[in-house]
């Protein structure tokens, strides 16, 4: 007997799925590309929906890029404490521990910093003050060196990471979207470092907040239509769930086996069994939708050959 959350998942996501990926294929034909990439975690499900039903699914890739895997590679591009918090996500109040893992350090450093300086890790601050903070400004000055170092590192191995993948040229890249922020880090980064690419972003719905140098597109909502805005964001959290793969999010890069690898964090409901069964529900009555779009498309083939022979 089939579960509430397969169900859901063969009624619902995947006939909404379907649609987005008929869509995103629709509209790639209609541009130059021939690069696409699908952002992980959010696009694992959307790389599986466009495998499954588009004839371009061998220009396809899954790569692995976060916020803070590009922000922390663009950090050493900053000279000043002011500079260097331009990249921060907004928020009402942020702590000094979320700052410090914004500029680059792990849980057990940030620990260690926190002992040897005495830093409180869980003191707040008002977002809106952060630029005029001289205890902020302090702290930042006393590890520039450090925060250099390690953010020129992970620059070095995102470039060639960008390589290894050849994410160059004129590039789709597909991921849940909301703000636009992911393809405003990227192309900074790749401005940045003099790298050449123009990015096709294609979302389930977009409004950007930053300034985005490519385009930009979106399935339910976008810059010409946002009625369905609202809607979507009252329910963003339940809805990048459905479509995110079961894996932690990348936190850097490293060097491993003569190639550039993700680091990427535990997954945060790794220890919630109950979670992880009904995400997965969620995603096999979906991917009943596909096979079933696909055995369509089969038989409507082999009839029409038939027919001509």
């Amino acid at each position: 007997m089939c579960s509430e959350y397969y169900k859901f998942g063969k009624e619902y996501f995947g006939p909404f799925l379907l649609g987005f990926t008929k869509w995103l294929d629709k509209n790639i034909r209609n541009t130059k590309v021939n690069k696409i990439f699908f952002f992980s975690r959010d696009g694992y499900m959307m790389k599986k929906a466009f495998d499954e039903i588009s004839e371009l699914s061998n220009q396809s890739t899954y790569v692995y890029f976060s916020r803070k895997s590009i922000r922390q590679a663009l950090l050493c591009k900053c000279e000043s404490y002011t500079e260097s918090i331009k990249y921060l996500s907004v928020e009402k109040y942020v702590s000094l521990g979320k700052i410090l893992e914004y500029y680059g350090f792990s849980d057990s450093e940030r620990e260690e910093l926190a002992g040897e300086y005495g830093l409180c890790l869980h003191k707040e601050y008002k977002f809106a003050d952060l630029g005029t903070s001289e205890e902020l400004e302090k702290i930042y000055m006393m590890l520039k060196d450090q925060i250099y170092l390690m953010s020129s590192k992970q620059r070095d191995y995102l470039l060639k990471y960008l390589k290894q993948i050849d994410m160059k040229g004129d590039c789709a890249i597909v991921d849940i979207g909301w703000h636009g922020s992911m393809q405003y880090y990227l192309e900074t980064f790749c401005r940045e470092n003099n790298w050449p690419i123009h990015l096709f972003g294609y979302y389930v719905g977009v409004l950007p907040s930053v300034p985005i140098l490519g385009e930009t597109h979106g399935f339910v909502y976008n810059e010409k239509n946002t009625k369905f805005r609202k809607s979507i964001l009252c329910f963003f959290g339940v809805l990048e769930k459905l479509f995110q793969s079961l894996e932690g999010s990348t936190y850097g890069y490293e060097y491993k086996d003569e190639k550039i690898v993700p680091i990427l964090n535990i997954y945060e409901y790794e220890n919630n069994d109950k979670f992880i069964r009904c995400i997965s529900e969620w995603q096999k009555g979906h991917l009943i939708i596909l096979v079933k779009k696909r055995v369509h498309v089969v038989k409507k083939t082999v009839i029409y050959i038939m027919r001509c022979h």
